[in-house]
């Protein structure tokens, strides 16, 4: 059958084994010659006859100059689209288990030399994924005299060699280059010859191949090369023999290739990812029809070959109108919670106000019990069951060891009505010796009652780590007996008479409890003010405090946030140089890594890591006691202590054992998933910009805008609460994940689908801020009685094998091994070695993180050394000498911007602000809000759709950097970098503050409440040199600081001049607006697309590096109008500003 697309796809979804065999062909769509055929001659020779053992001993200088020619040929060659289908399927990714959902292998056999294949891949492709060279490598070059044998990329590989690639003229002089001046072995000295396979020479890997293709292969692959070639011809009749099918994908057809099963004839960089139904779509357009249903946007396309983008409401975050275009289009952009971004452009401007009015009906809901988990029935049931079972506290804590391997802790219920603590799990675990009277007082002195109980118990020994939120200490010092006791016991629970001491051997096990408080000394300074701050290490005896740096939760929205625009930025970059949609510049798309670095995204998530390592090593080799509290000890305390878990016990590295994990320290612990994730939409979120008949902006245009900018001035305060906290455990999860490959049960995508599921609101798993909201739910709907859980789903079989590990190797944690690498089962994980998660953000590895490995590290993190008196806390010093004085912060305001439709690969960007509204902008007041972009003109004349991609705010123009507070001294200590006279030092902070309010003169709202977020949530200081890149403070309107190491006056408290800034379309992390104008944008229309699931029960997290352009047939819109949503959440955009950065005295955080 000649291209039977439908009938291959078919064979394709029943297949279990599946082997590509690629030929020459595969690699002539990127350039590389066949020499074959009219085209088989290298300068006037032969080249089949250079390729022989007897040409290289005849004379190695010629036949290192044709291998030399072919390295610098394939140097310069990229990966085509076949390639990089080839290996996205060999990688296991979302489209393999899409295209062919019972595949169980995936292997590429290659003929080629030219390392296109291996070159395709991404960096974090596991072993399997490999090809197997059955000629070997150009670029591999092996002795000839020993066993030598490397992959060496010089160009050239030798001097000799050196430019004798351009001399193919035919009467061009053959340069004689002598045996010395060839390649040489560095082990012996002798001649180096190309580590290919010459004819007359054994094929490698020949009995790998044989066994995989005799043995399991049901489907083979012949990728340009025909069927009737040896060895192609000898494995497709196995094949056959065995009952399995053969296709052939050639750029001709031959009389022999009729008696495969399928044949297609073209370049296969153009069939064969339209066979496998994973051709790049970018930039073309597609017709189809929209339905919007209760729960779904769903978009079928024309062409009966492509799958539905189906997108459940409570994904959505940002839906944008605009006006018509010049060519008459009317344009809506979605943007999702999973950095992705699809648009539709309808050819009536009813049809896009049916549509975006329709949409905002049924995602913008006011209670839990609208979201689409409250409707969601599988359409057949799991084969799993027991999810909202899956952690019992008394079980997970006897499989620690509590009440069998040590009898020091004991379980109480003095929380069982949630009485004692609303935000804390019902049953705690805390030391025998403490009585529940003693919870009582104890309780009194923490906030929100979360005294310190344990939550994980170390198998090795007795070393535990507990959790709390911060005592309320106070500028008076104030300090509580009861929960000096209560510590007191954790940190001694180790010698209780009745605990077995372990037979596992700890290695350098020496007493060093620790307090751990997660935020910055400024932040615990801030506290300090409002009566709650940090320990008095002068009363917590045999412990030692230290404080780990990490940004509160507005900084960490702020940071994705920057992430997401240099996303954006990328895609808007390309499509305004080529003059095309986003999707069609797809090849000139160049993410800014510098941009990406600014964001600080790495340096928190290496800042995390660190106090991770600090905590296990304090647990295991240290054989000592962690309590750990940020503010209220729900997100950063979260993260720490999960974390820890997994380095620790291998049990949280499968899969039962990880949602076991969630379950405890995060649902149960009180993570508050409803505020953090903003599950409750909001119809701010829905932008829409009256046409009004005038290019240039005008009078309408402005009104318009002005009405958008005061919808901002609304109270926003489940919209302040949102941060990626939980996105951000996964994302170090995954640090730590790829660092240690054989040491998870789980996959790269099962950690993606959690995320999906984090915000798509289709389980019942995530939607509420503590145990006690989702045990009773609200208006009597118990969600384990009315919604499905997360776990069953995962833990279905279908999905168990979709998120297995093929790498795992669980013997590499036994305890008891004495293998020289050997590590107990424990991790340390390198905190300078982190990578943006790119599979998550729908780019390529070296997109996101360059070709080569780099880490990145904070720069001049704050640390701050064990605290063990009065003294030595930077905290307590200062409270014990100068009351906090009251500081008052204007209360920063959100603005709706007025953007266009984005069609592209990536997210929608725009480009500027409209000339006729600069005026308005800048007559008004400088907002606490980042949300770069502008305006954009859709011309595509087409109504479009398309599967959803990246969110992220438009490009936008920095200002410039700001200075440093102080020059980097290179002193880690807080102190260090302050005068000795501290009372001097916060003065001139004060002073500072009340210069910004002056200048502001909006509503204060000076300290952190009680929602996590550290006090400050004002506008942050420009004025002082302060950066809101990090742990400094930089003003609202200001960009990034500059490196540490530039100085400025530090006291100085002027008041920046207010810079130009644009409208946008916001972006759901982002929370401080872009402070420079963008030049007016010329005309685009931006395109993107990637695979939203198909099905909702299964609900795939989707691939995000495709873009697509959908257009709907102008005489019918194919729109579903529903008045009503029984389902509609959507995650909320970020649109409040940010909190000051965590450190106001800019003590050396970057």
């Amino acid at each position: 059958m000649i291209n039977d697309y439908d009938a291959f796809r078919s064979s394709l979804r029943e297949a279990k084994h599946i082997v590509v065999l690629a030929g020459a062909g595969l690699s002539a769509g990127s350039g590389i010659p066949t020499f074959r055929g009219s085209g088989g001659l290298w300068r006037t020779f032969n080249a089949m006859k250079l390729a022989t053992p007897e040409a290289f001993e005849d004379n190695p200088s010629r036949v290192w100059q044709f291998y030399h020619y072919r390295r610098e040929v394939a140097r310069a060659a990229e990966p085509n689209p076949a390639h990089k289908t080839i290996a996205s399927l060999c990688a296991f990714s979302d489209e393999l288990v899409k295209v062919a959902p019972s595949v169980q292998t995936f292997r590429l056999v290659t003929q080629n030399v030219d390392n296109l294949s291996t070159r395709a891949l991404p960096t974090s492709a596991p072993p399997s994924a490999y090809p197997i060279e059955m000629h070997g490598n150009v670029f591999r070059v092996k002795c000839t005299e020993c066993d030598f044998s490397e992959l060496n990329f010089d160009s050239p590989i030798c001097p000799g060699l050196a430019g004798t690639e351009t001399l193919l003229e035919d009467n061009t002089p053959e340069p004689k280059i002598e045996l010395k001046d060839l390649p040489r072995c560095p082990k012996c000295g002798a001649l180096l010859r190309p580590g290919v396979v010459w004819f007359g020479e054994a094929i490698e890997h020949l009995e790998e191949i044989d066994e995989m293709i005799d043995e399991q292969c049901d489907l083979i692959l012949v990728v340009g090369t025909s069927s009737t070639v040896s060895p192609a011809s000898g494995f497709a009749d196995i094949v056959q023999d065995n009952g399995g099918k053969v296709a052939v994908f050639n750029i001709e057809a031959t009389p022999a290739d009729e008696q495969a099963d399928f044949n297609f004839i073209g370049p296969c960089e153009e069939t064969l990812p339209k066979a496998l139904g994973v051709e790049d779509r970018s930039g073309s357009s597609h017709y189809g029809s929209l339905h919007l249903t209760a729960h779904h946007l769903i978009f079928r396309y024309e062409d009966a070959a492509m799958e539905e983008m189906w997108v459940p409401y409570p994904l959505i975050s940002l839906v944008v109108q605009l006006p018509q275009t010049l060519q008459g289009q009317s344009p809506v952009t979605f943007h999702t919670r999973t950095f992705e971004t699809f648009s539709l452009l309808f050819e009536s401007d009813r049809d896009a106000v049916d549509v975006f009015e329709s949409v905002k009906e049924l995602t913008v809901c006011t209670s839990v019990n609208q979201l689409y988990a409250f409707f969601y029935s599988p359409s057949s049931p799991f084969d799993a069951e027991g999810g909202w079972s899956i952690y019992s506290p008394r079980k997970e804590f006897g499989r620690m060891g509590v009440g069998s391997r040590t009898k020091a802790w004991r379980f109480t219920d003095i929380n069982k009505d949630y009485q004692f603590s609303p935000t804390y799990p019902s049953l705690l675990v805390i030391p025998t010796r403490i009585s529940d009277s003693t919870l009582t007082y104890a309780g009194r002195y923490r906030s929100k009652c979360r005294i310190p109980a344990l939550t994980y118990l170390h198998w090795a020994n007795f070393g535990t780590i507990t959790r709390s939120s911060q005592p309320m200490v106070g500028i008076k010092q104030n300090r509580s007996v009861q929960d000096e006791k209560l510590v007191e016991a954790i940190f001694q629970s180790h010698r209780f008479p009745d605990s077995r001491s372990s037979n596992t051997p700890v290695y350098g096990a020496t007493a060093t409890n620790l307090i751990v408080d997660a935020r910055p000394t400024a932040n615990a300074m801030a506290n300090t003010a409002r009566g709650a701050g940090t320990e008095n290490m002068e009363n917590y005896k045999d412990a030692k405090k230290t404080y780990s740096g990490i940004d509160h939760i507005h900084a960490m929205r702020e940071s994705l946030g920057k992430v997401v625009d240099a996303l954006r930025e990328a895609d808007a970059v390309a499509a305004s140089v080529t003059g095309k949609v986003l999707g069609e510049a797809k090849q000139l798309s160049v993410l800014d890594r510098q941009a990406l670095r600014r964001s600080g995204w790495l340096r928190h998530l290496s800042n995390i890591l660190e106090a991770v390592v600090l905590i296990v090593r304090n647990v295991h080799i240290h054989s000592s006691h962690v309590l750990i509290h940020c503010s209220d000890g729900w997100d950063r305390t979260s993260q720490l202590a999960a974390l820890s878990q997994i380095c620790l016990d291998p049990y949280y590295r499968t899969m039962r054992g990880f949602q076991v994990l969630v379950e405890k320290d995060w649902i149960s612990f009180g993570h508050r998933f409803l505020d953090r994730c903003g599950h409750l939409s909001s119809e701010k979120f829905f932008t829409s910009v009256t046409d009004s008949g005038n290019a240039g902006g005008g009078a309408e245009a402005a009104q318009a805008f002005l009405a958008s900018v005061q919808n901002r001035f609304v109270s926003q305060h489940h919209i302040k609460e949102t941060s990626p906290a939980f996105h951000q455990f996964l994302e170090c999860l995954r640090q730590v994940q790829r660092q240690f490959p054989e040491r998870f049960e789980y996959n790269e995508r099962f950690l993606r689908t959690i995320h999906y599921h984090l915000y798509s609101c289709q389980f019942g798993t995530f939607l509420y801020n503590s145990e006690q909201e989702r045990r009773r739910g609200e208006d009597n709907l118990v969600p384990s009685e009315r919604t499905a859980s997360l776990w069953d789903f995962l833990n279905s079989s279908p999905q168990v094998e979709l998120h297995k590990n093929p790498s795992y190797d669980p013997l590499l944690d036994d305890p008891s091994s004495r293998d020289s690498e050997a590590d107990m089962g424990v991790l340390i994980p390198n905190a300078r070695d982190v990578r943006f998660w790119h599979e998550l953000y729908g780019r390529t590895d070296e997109e996101m993180n360059g070709k080569i490995i780099i880490s990145q590290v904070k720069e001049n993190p704050e640390f701050v050394p064990s605290i063990e008196g009065l003294d030595d806390d930077p905290v307590n010093f200062y409270a014990r000498t100068e009351a906090f004085p009251s500081v008052t912060l204007p209360q920063p305001t959100a603005m709706t911007s007025s953007p266009t439709i984005v069609r592209s690969n990536s997210p929608a960007a725009s480009e500027g602000l409209s000339s006729s509204l600069q005026g308005l902008w800048t007559s008004l007041p400088e907002f606490g809000q980042k949300a770069g972009g502008g305006l954009l003109a859709a011309t595509s004349s087409t109504v479009q759709g398309g599967t959803p991609l990246r969110p992220s705010s438009p490009g936008r123009i920095r200002s410039p950097n700001t200075p440093d507070f102080f020059t980097n001294s290179g002193v880690r200590s807080m102190w260090g970098k302050l005068s000795s006279n501290a009372t001097a030092a916060f003065t001139a902070v004060q002073e500072a503050y009340d210069g910004v309010t002056k200048d502001l003169k909006v509503t204060s709202r000076p300290f952190e409440d009680d929602n996590g977020g550290d006090y400050y949530k004002g506008r942050e200081l420009q004025a002082s040199g302060f950066s809101g890149d990090g742990d400094r403070f930089t003003s609202r309107g200001s960009a990034p600081s500059s490196p540490m190491g530039s100085s400025s006056l530090p006291w100085e408290s002027v008041i920046p001049q207010r810079n130009l800034a644009e409208p946008v379309m916001d972006n759901p992390w982002s929370s401080v607006r872009s402070p420079t104008p963008q030049p007016l944008a010329t005309p685009r229309h931006m395109a993107d697309t990637g695979s939203l699931p198909r099905d909702p029960t299964v609900a795939q997290p989707p691939q995000r590096q495709n873009t697509v352009i959908y257009d709907l047939p102008k005489q019918d819109s194919g729109v579903g109008r529903v008045t009503h949503a029984d389902e509609r959440n959507v995650p909320e955009q970020e649109t409040e500003g940010p909190s000051l950065t965590t450190d106001p005295l800019g003590v050396g955080l970057v």
